[in-house]
């Protein structure tokens, strides 16, 4: 792959630059260095994933944030003006590279100063990033998924039929289809009141980047139209173990009502249901290193919040 970026820099104009893989998770990202001091990030995109319209749309969205204020990193156009390019049959993007650092990595416990004030600044950051999209005229026309009920909760979701991975027993089958009939059964009914609108999907740790006092988001792969509790929910729950969760919970939520209002009647049912996303979306990559062990896991963590759920549902 480290041949392809290269090849790939080219259509960008840093052939001589220096080059390092960085991520390998949807998207193998490498960082690039330039004998002058700049650094962008080249994406290989999940061959796919997405096709060419959504790939576009989502760089369109970031440049329009980044021209807004919002900390995210801005596409940068190849010499051709493109802000994607074909390599080797791989769909290649070029964004700004941003210097901050990862508010923690998954699985493992924060590691940072003054919690509570970093989750209240990332409420913020939420809140903003939904203000600035719902301000955006051509928002409506963008090509991207929809994590709506029939994306999270249909027949087909989005990210996998979660109730139908392998590693599963009937019992928990069971469980899982029974848990997602009753929480599209509780959200049917005020669906249409439930806030929706462009959400960036998947801010766990690795994506949000803390710089100085700014927040910064990256890896905008899964962004889309969804419920602003569903952006919530992310974050919160890959914070759940932690120890002061409560008081996190609370800071995050203060921090995105001191920029605009939002009901979080339904965040604990929005919590679960990203925890079900996670039991579907692992299926194609159990494959990977350490992917089973990730499957149990989330299992685990979706058992948990199902039987919690059903019990004061019942």
């Amino acid at each position: 792959m480290l041949k392809l970026a290269a090849a790939a820099s080219r259509s960008w104009g840093l052939g001589s630059a220096s080059i390092a893989l960085v991520a390998q998770r949807e998207n193998i990202t490498f960082k690039i260095s330039t004998s002058a001091g700049q650094h962008y990030a080249l994406r290989l995109h999940r061959p796919g994933y997405h096709q060419l319209p959504q790939l576009e749309a989502e760089l369109q969205w970031l440049q329009y944030l980044f021209e807004q204020g919002i900390a995210v990193p801005a596409p940068v156009a190849s010499l051709t003006g493109c802000l994607i390019e074909q390599v080797d049959g791989h769909y290649v993007s070029v964004l700004q590279w941003l210097n901050g650092q990862p508010m923690g990595q998954s699985g493992k416990p924060l590691q940072l100063k003054r919690e509570e004030q970093v989750f209240y600044t990332l409420g913020q950051g939420m809140a903003k990033l939904h203000v600035t999209s719902d301000q955006w005229v051509g928002a409506g026309q963008l090509a991207r998924p929809h994590w709506d009920l029939d994306g999270l909760l249909g027949d087909s979701p989005l990210w996998g039929v979660f109730w139908q991975n392998p590693v599963l027993t009937t019992a928990q089958k069971r469980l899982f289809e029974t848990t997602k009939n009753c929480l599209r059964a509780q959200l049917e009914k005020c669906s249409s009141d439930l806030d929706y609108g462009l959400v960036h999907a998947d801010l766990v740790r690795e994506n949000i980047m803390l710089h100085k006092h700014e927040m910064q988001f990256i890896d905008f792969d899964d962004s889309g139209f969804g419920f602003r509790l569903f952006e919530l929910a992310t974050c919160l729950l890959a914070s759940a173990t932690e120890p002061n969760y409560e008081v996190l919970k609370a800071q995050l939520i203060a921090g995105y009502h001191s920029v605009r209002p939002l009901d979080i009647t339904h965040l604990q049912s929005f919590i679960l249901i990203r925890a079900l996303t996670y039991v579907g979306w692992i299926v194609p990559r159990m494959h990977e290193p350490g992917g089973l062990e990730r499957c149990h896991r989330f299992i685990q963590r979706a058992i948990a919040l199902s039987e919690n759920y059903m019990l004061s549902n019942n």
